[in-house]
């Protein structure tokens, strides 16, 4: 079922309800500014969700300084009916102000697939202004952040299938967004098997993920006070099997979404060596992994979730048992480029990172593979000390000015404990080095 929502209005929308409902896949057109309320997202959800961050200007002198701002947000709540077919909204550059509120809740959330061309990137109260030659300025009156507190302005909201028209298709009367939108509906969804370790291919980025059951295990270190052990409880949840390699990574990019990583705050990138295809992607912040998970209809693991696959219901120490092996990860070996960092009783067999997946023996209890060792990888949370008390499915710190990393690299030794599982360590979520790289979660009912 198709519907334009920059032309229908809420009363023919309501009028509709029942034939939305029985619909077994609906494509939303909100190429454009939209007639009908936000509140139609209602029938998407099953529970309550909220706008993006609207920061309103409070100008209080004429020279704007000392310039404050007032935070402004909003809930949607869910409705009856709940439509259960298979979701798209297609957008572009002509949806402005109001339609990307309206996207980025359906982004934020994950609600639907989105296609087409990247919004506007200008919400926030757009104003227009009229100047000789015919010409028109627009600005707009607010700060508008992601719900993650990233960038909206001169970003908007980002396709997950990108499908830009053309001229030719134009000439023969074709939409080749609508075309790709009516493919992604009539997918049925594959119907995952959930047991421990079996495996689903995303369809993104051809990336297997692995199962990984709900359970509960103890989280920290022994003896540290910022990182004590501690009792967390996960829900169930698919994890990518290796760390995101750049021949993955480089399907995000040619669809628009992702920054081709070419240069390195520190280090030298892969992305363009064609014989490290399969290695882990680097060179890449946190926005840039958040924004790819993202891309894949996925998100970066917490950082408990990321340690529960690495160490299991057991709490080992490492991904393969309690004891160290040189020979079952790529760390810092008789090959290593770092000669005061080099151990030389193992040889992994690599100087600098090795293809993912290189080291099946250091699998993990779930069928995760690269989770010591190669590069570290991003996880969701902020760096902060873990709580005193029995947590389920944390999310670490509201705040903070570092990110966490997890797993260690090919330039790490074990000496400080770097490659154990349990270790964890505070890094500057703008960096984009060598050493880092990242892989995704996707909960395990989608």
């Amino acid at each position: 079922m198709y519907v334009d929502l920059t032309r229908v209005e809420d009363e023919d929308f309501e009028a509709a309800l029942p034939q939305l409902e029985a619909a077994s896949g609906i494509i939303f057109d909100l190429r454009g500014y939209p007639q009908v309320s936000i509140g139609t997202i209602g029938h998407l959800i099953d529970e309550p969700v909220k706008s993006p961050q609207m920061w309103v200007p409070l100008v209080t002198q004429p020279d704007q300084q000392n310039l404050e701002f007032e935070f402004s947000t909003w809930e949607v709540e869910p409705k009856a009916p709940r439509f259960e077919g298979r979701i798209a909204f297609l957008t572009d550059g002509q949806a402005l102000s109001y339609a990307e509120t309206y996207m980025s809740i359906i982004e934020h959330y994950q609600l639907a697939e989105i296609v087409g061309e990247p919004t506007g990137g200008t919400n926030g109260n757009v104003n227009q202004f009229s100047i000789p030659g015919k010409y028109t300025l627009y600005w707009t009156g607010m700060k508008v952040l992601k719900h993650d507190g990233s960038q909206h302005h001169g970003v908007g909201i980002q396709p997950t299938i990108f499908v830009s028209r053309t001229i030719q298709g134009i000439a023969e009367g074709r939409d080749e967004q609508i075309e790709r939108a009516i493919e992604a509906v009539k997918q049925s969804p594959t119907s995952a098997v959930h047991t421990l370790g079996s495996t689903t291919v995303r369809a993104a980025d051809g990336m297997t993920m692995v199962y990984v059951p709900d359970g509960e295990f103890r989280m920290g270190i022994t003896g540290s006070l910022a990182d004590h052990p501690h009792a967390v409880a996960l829900d169930s949840f698919r994890i990518d099997q290796t760390e995101v390699a750049n021949n993955h990574y480089r399907r995000c990019v040619e669809a628009g979404t992702c920054r081709a990583p070419t240069t390195c705050s520190w280090g030298e990138p892969t992305y363009e060596d064609a014989a490290r295809a399969d290695h882990p992607v680097i060179c890449v912040t946190w926005q840039n992994a958040n924004a790819y998970c993202r891309w894949a209809r996925g998100r970066l693991p917490t950082e408990a979730e990321w340690e529960y696959v690495a160490r299991g219901p057991d709490s080992a120490i490492y991904p393969w048992g309690d004891e160290f092996d040189g020979t079952r990860l790529n760390s810092c070996d008789v090959n290593c480029p770092h000669r005061d960092q080099r151990v030389t009783d193992y040889d992994d067999g690599y100087a600098l990172t090795a293809p993912v997946g290189s080291y099946p023996s250091a699998v993990s209890w779930c069928g995760a593979l690269d989770m010591a060792g190669n590069v570290w990888e991003w996880v969701a949370d902020w760096h902060g000390p873990y709580p005193l008390t029995r947590q389920t499915n944390p999310t670490g710190p509201e705040s903070g000015s570092e990110r966490v990393v997890r797993g260690g690299s090919w330039f790490d030794y074990n000496e400080y404990g770097f490659l154990r599982a349990d270790n964890r360590h505070p890094y500057e979520p703008r960096a984009a080095d060598h050493l880092v790289g990242f892989r995704c979660v996707v909960p395990a009912g989608e």
